[in-house]
């Protein structure tokens, strides 16, 4: 394989590994391969090109890391999924929760949900609750107080 094969190489995995990620960190790869493929057609060696590689790669994506996250604020703060934007919210218990029988349920924007309680204490019927935290496909809440 040439050194012209090698970088056009290294292109396309890191085109493809972008297409297949979408993680905006393949695609300054692509960039840097391409800068070394120059500096290999104005007559650097394999050496100075492969740090053509990794300084134009790297300055890529700090520059992409400060204008996309800082600058612009994207990538900053992602949206929250569903269970994400629940944590800290009120519900209402639905059957008793009895950590110690495996039961609990409580209701929050409609839905119900397998809940414990944080501290092992039994919470009651229609005691009004805050979600502390989510562990696997159960709430895990603490009885609210005043």
């Amino acid at each position: 394989m040439t050194v012209t094969q090698f970088w056009i190489v290294i292109m396309v995995i890191a085109a493809i590994g972008e297409l297949l990620t979408l993680a905006f960190y393949s695609i300054w790869f692509v960039f840097g391969a391409f800068f070394a493929l120059l500096a290999k057609w104005l007559g650097v060696s394999f050496t100075g090109q492969f740090y053509v590689f990794i300084t134009t790669s790297a300055i890529l994506i700090l520059m992409s890391e400060f204008l996309l996250k800082r600058k612009f604020g994207i990538l900053k703060n992602p949206h929250k999924t569903n269970i994400d934007g629940i944590l800290g919210k009120e519900a209402i218990v639905t059957e008793e929760i009895n950590n110690t029988e495996g039961t609990g349920e409580v209701e929050i924007a409609g839905k119900k949900w397998t809940a414990r309680s944080e501290d092992g204490s039994i919470i009651p019927l229609r005691e009004r609750v805050i979600i502390k935290k989510v562990d696997g496909v159960k709430l895990i809440v603490r009885k609210k107080t005043d």
